[in-house]
């Protein structure tokens, strides 16, 4: 499923191509109205943190704007994938955003393994059981998350995300498309 880490050949060609489709102009403007009503959502968020958080005195309210921003972008980017949407403080939210964070950082960071293949066999650090544990706990969500969306096609429930667009395009291809 990863196929921007896998090896160059017919299945990378064919998931290159299912991926430019899913992230071409006219998909993209498909969702702009899951942009503007997450936009919207995550303001009233921030009135009703206001509203609960007030004192009697004072009408101001502490609000960490990278925490705020960060959910903001996380909640776009889930519900047009698989129309899912956390709150600041959800655990799986939180979880799964950290997950993310996990797997980018190890991703990013520089390791003498991988410019040395005498070192390989070192796991310096932990890097590599890290990256796995993530990479688990992301595959469960995930996993849940597809289970979500087939539960939901079989009850007829419109929903219209990339997950969804996915799973039709599987459902429409032959046993030659992916072998």
């Amino acid at each position: 499923a990863m196929f921007g880490l896998g090896p160059y050949g017919p299945y990378w060609q064919k998931m290159r191509k299912v991926t430019r489709e899913l992230l071409s102009v006219h998909h993209i403007e498909m969702f702009e109205h899951l942009r503007i009503s997450e936009i919207k959502e995550s303001v009233g968020d921030i009135y009703t943190f206001w509203l609960k958080n007030r004192g009697f005195q004072s009408h101001m309210v502490e609000i960490d704007i990278y925490q705020w921003l960060g959910c903001l972008t996380q909640n776009i980017v889930l519900r047009t994938i698989v129309g899912k949407r956390y709150e600041w403080n959800d655990k799986k939210g939180i979880q799964f955003s950290e997950r993310i964070r996990t797997v980018t950082e190890q991703v990013g960071r520089f390791y003498l393994r991988d410019y040395v293949s005498f070192f390989r066999w070192l796991d310096w650090g932990g890097c590599e059981k890290a990256m796995r544990e993530a990479a688990e706990e992301i595959d469960c969500i995930l996993t849940e998350w597809l289970g979500e969306h087939k539960l939901r096609r079989k009850s007829k429930d419109d929903q219209h995300d990339m997950m969804e667009m996915i799973l039709t395009r599987m459902d429409e291809a032959t046993s030659q498309d992916f072998e």
